[in-house]
């Protein structure tokens, strides 16, 4: 990249953006794992301290990010 693009304001978000994907992407292959049980779900229920329903079409990545599960 060129030093001009990187002092645009949208480089520095995406370049956050990526960091915390690149984060994430390792966490959510193993949330998708089939030896998940549901009092695995409970106690990151309780951990992040709100429901979900991991079941949902709605349980997403983005989702995923809004619970800031990789911090647990």
């Amino acid at each position: 990249m060129n030093k001009e693009i990187r002092t645009w304001p949208i480089f520095d978000f995406l370049r956050l953006k990526f960091i915390l994907f690149r984060e994430v992407l390792p966490l959510a292959l193993q949330l998708r794992d089939e030896s998940i049980r549901p009092r695995h779900w409970n106690d990151i229920r309780f951990e992040v301290k709100e429901e979900f329903n991991e079941n949902s079409p709605e349980f997403n990545l983005e989702r995923v990010f809004d619970l800031q599960l990789h911090k647990h």
